[in-house]
């Protein structure tokens, strides 16, 4: 019975390790989602000068995953007239942080660049679009660059703690 114990604890620590190292690739994956997403809603409000609930619209069709639903959802309450912009896109991001897998000055930096889409003009706003847009380049380098430590690290400490937990119950 011991023996399943300990089984049971160094495969639960294992999978706590591959779970954290999951987290770091779905945050990658979103951020690059979300740099996406800002191209095309720059495009959208520069280029073909559509109205905000559009761009969105238009960024959510490009995009996928987490960020497609939340773009969706923005641009879909955006049409119906619910409210303004900074206050639907605060309330959505709240509802799907916990599926997009950012961490908080991610999710904070998202939610500034809510409110900065909502009462700029147009130049502001793709003012607003390219220096959030260099942040999130800024935040993918940096997980690229260390993102392979990471990702080799989880599971290791995760196997470090499974067999002391082990070790600790002999």
């Amino acid at each position: 019975m011991k023996v399943l114990g300990m089984c049971l604890v160094f495969a639960g620590c294992l999978g706590i390790g591959l779970y954290y190292r999951m987290q770091e690739l779905f945050r990658y994956r979103n951020l690059q989602e979300i740099q996406k997403a800002m191209a095309v809603l720059r495009g959208e409000i520069a280029s073909v000068k559509s109205p905000l609930p559009e761009a969105v619209f238009q960024a959510s069709k490009r995009t996928r995953g987490v960020m497609s639903s939340f773009f969706a959802e923005v641009a879909e309450e955006l049409e119906e007239g619910q409210g303004e912009l900074c206050r639907i896109w605060s309330d959505k991001l709240k509802d799907g942080v916990p599926g997009m897998q950012l961490c908080e000055e991610d999710r904070m930096e998202l939610e500034r660049m809510g409110e900065m889409l909502g009462y700029l003009d147009t130049e502001m706003q793709k003012r607003s679009i390219d220096l959030y847009t260099e942040r999130v380049k800024q935040s993918i380098q940096e997980m690229e660059r260390n993102g392979e430590k990471r990702s080799r690290l989880y599971p290791v400490l995760g196997t470090a703690a499974g067999i002391l937990l082990c070790i600790l119950m002999i």
